[in-house]
C-alpha cells in the first residue's frame, strides 16, 4: 500500500513573483472593457455567458479562420487561451453590472437635469 501526503504552507514574502502576470492581467481587462463597452448593444442580446465569451473572443483573437476586429492579439501577444477567457468573462461581467446599475439610477429619477 502506498501512503501519499500532503502539506499545507503559507506563501510569506513572494507575492512580487506575480506582479508581472497582474500588470498583464489588469492591462488586458481594461482594454477589453472598451471593447465590451463598445459591444455592448451587440452582446447584451446575447443571454449565455459561453456565447458572449465567444461573441468578444471572435472581436479580438485571429485564428485560420477569424480576422479580428480589435488589435488585441497585436497587444497581447501569446497569451494563453484560459487566460484570455478569464479576462473576457470579467470585462463582461463589470460592463453588464455597470451597465444594470446605471440604467436603475436613471430609472429612479435621480438623474438631474
Amino acid at each position: 500500500m502506498q501512503v501519499t501526503t500532503s502539506y499545507k504552507t503559507k506563501i510569506i514574502g513572494y507575492n512580487h513573483i506575480f506582479d508581472d502576470t497582474l500588470k498583464i492581467y489588469r492591462d488586458a481587462l481594461d482594454y477589453l472593457i472598451d471593447v465590451v463597452d463598445a459591444q455592448w448593444d451587440n452582446i447584451k442580446e446575447i443571454d449565455t455567458p459561453k456565447y458572449r465569451q465567444r461573441f468578444v473572443e471572435l472581436l479580438i483573437h485571429r485564428t485560420r479562420s477569424n480576422e479580428p476586429v480589435y488589435g488585441f492579439d497585436d497587444r497581447f501577444y501569446k497569451l494563453p487561451s484560459y487566460f484570455r477567457r478569464g479576462v473576457i468573462s470579467d470585462a463582461a461581467g463589470k460592463v453588464s453590472s455597470y451597465k444594470s446599475s446605471y440604467m436603475l439610477w436613471e430609472h429612479n429619477g435621480e438623474v438631474g437635469g
